[in-house]
């Protein structure tokens, strides 16, 4: 009977195990995807603080490379998407947030007037 509780326990363990196990990668509700559209657009890279990722960007990922060293250089956007972290667009790079790409003018002098 003894031997019997342990292949019961065992199994029930192994069950466990096999059903509930934990994935390598945390799910999070950012990581829903609201869109996955086609995009065919080129775009030039102003922010370089940004990373690119193999597939969208999910909670947890470990970027692919940096995007150091790529200032002004023109990219093809072939899909845009958008989930909880942002909007990223995939370049034939890997996909890498939109922000990247805006180029705004930080500072102008002569707009207060005293």
């Amino acid at each position: 009977m003894a031997h019997f509780k342990k292949i019961v326990i065992g199994c029930l363990l192994g069950m466990a195990l096999l059903g509930w196990g934990v994935s390598s990668q945390a799910s999070d509700a950012k990581d829903h995807v609201v869109y996955n559209r086609s995009y065919h657009q080129t775009r030039t890279l102003y922010h370089t603080k940004y990373n690119f990722y193999h597939r969208l960007y999910r909670t947890g990922m470990k970027r692919s490379s940096s995007a150091q060293g790529t200032y002004e250089q023109k990219f093809t956007v072939t899909r845009i998407a958008k989930n909880g972290h942002g909007t990223f667009f995939k370049t034939p790079r890997g996909w890498i947030n939109r922000d990247a790409f805006y180029h705004w003018t930080r500072y102008q002098g002569g707009l207060t007037t005293r």
